[in-house]
């Protein structure tokens, strides 16, 4: 009788082992798996198709100076931020890819940028791959309205003007009304409050502290703000005159006529077509081999059979590659191509003739903005 209480002993410890070697099985293999998902997953993400063309989406992404984690900046710039610099670099080393046949620029109808700084930086790097794809990779620039509710979109066009061609739908405006200064003056209000502020002003156009020192713009004050506005303005229409071809004068008269229905925008030559995003992208199927062209038209009209298991997104947006995919794939194609030694993997280069970027200063304007 005393042997068998030992027995069942032996073998609960046997149950209890097993069962952890089970466990710690299952455990191991779906790590296995999950891994192995994981890297087919990123090595379909970096594996770029053999003809594409490039997606700048600035619509749901906003334009920043540097990725920062900081909470207040996330709360400002929202979780969708897109570096500059990160992708100035990306359209440096996609204008010399023979794999990139075109980019959309997708703009938003508000502006998603720091300042007129960040865009011109972008807007000239626009140009450069204009200028040194020019012929193989198109730019195409969509938005649904350049100015949502009636807001001021001279930059956004602006920017969208370094494109080869610009496209918008025929149910939207185009609000180029240039540029303007408002400043809320606090001085009466502390007045009232029997506050008198103490502000030393070394010369008469320091204005840091006119806001609680003035009522009004005083004379100084007002001309060194319209000096400003007139130096942005003037860069503006020279930009959009010259990558237009069109007259200092013609963007002026669209600036005084803004906001603009789009056949009027059609009519002074800001628009290349009425199209919307769709169609675009049809556009740029075009500028892609008859080869590629056919296989994604194929894939599109056929549904999957039904032991097919869906495609992936990858997989959906066949030869649209966003700007992201692509730097993190040149990125890895670096990488490896380091770590082997071999070449290979760079993406293919070709020589292009240098090309003169269109000049602002070939125009010029006497156009004043006024300042309120």
């Amino acid at each position: 009788m005393a042997s068998t209480p030992g027995r069942w002993t032996a073998g609960t410890g046997n149950f209890w082992t097993n069962f952890k070697r089970l466990a710690g099985a299952v455990i191991i293999y779906n790590v296995g798996l999950s891994a192995y998902q994981t890297y087919k997953v990123f090595k379909e993400f970096i594996t770029l198709p053999e003809a594409f063309y490039l997606e700048l989406d600035l619509e749901q992404q906003t334009l920043v100076e540097r990725l920062s984690n900081n909470p207040i900046s996330l709360i400002t710039a929202g979780l969708h931020q897109l570096e500059l610099q990160g992708l100035i670099q990306t359209l440096h080393t996609a204008k010399s890819d023979d794999r990139v046949r075109g980019v959309m620029a997708i703009l938003g109808g508000r502006e998603n940028f720091g300042g007129i700084a960040q865009l011109q930086e972008l807007r000239n790097a626009l140009l450069d791959f204009r200028f040194t794809a020019k012929g193989r990779a198109p730019i195409y620039a969509y938005s649904n309205t350049f100015g949502e509710g009636g807001l001021n979109a001279t930059g956004l066009y602006y920017l969208a003007s370094a494109a080869d061609k610009v496209y918008m739908p025929p149910t939207s405006c185009l609000s180029l009304l240039g540029f303007e200064s408002t400043q809320v003056f606090v001085r009466g209000l502390l007045d009232k409050l029997k506050v008198e502020p103490e502000v030393y002003r070394r010369e008469e156009y320091k204005s840091a502290m006119a806001t609680l020192a003035d009522k009004e713009f005083d004379p100084p004050h007002r001309e060194n703000l319209t000096s400003l506005l007139q130096s942005l303005y003037d860069q503006v229409v020279d930009g959009i005159a010259a990558a237009r071809r069109l007259s200092t004068g013609d963007v002026q008269s669209a600036i005084s006529a803004a906001p603009l229905l789009p056949s009027m925008a059609m009519r002074m030559k800001l628009l290349d077509g009425l199209l919307y995003r769709d169609q675009v992208e049809q556009l740029l199927l075009k500028q892609l081999p008859a080869g590629v062209q056919k296989a994604v038209n194929q894939a599109r009209s056929t549904p999957p059979g039904p032991r097919q298991r869906p495609p992936s997104l990858v997989q959906l947006a066949g030869p649209r590659v966003t700007l992201h995919r692509y730097a993190t794939a040149t990125a890895w194609a670096k990488q490896s191509a380091e770590l082997w030694g071999s070449s290979s993997t760079h993406p293919p280069t070709h020589s292009q003739p240098h090309h003169q970027l269109p000049s602002p200063t070939d125009h010029t304007t006497s156009v004043t903005p006024t300042s309120s």
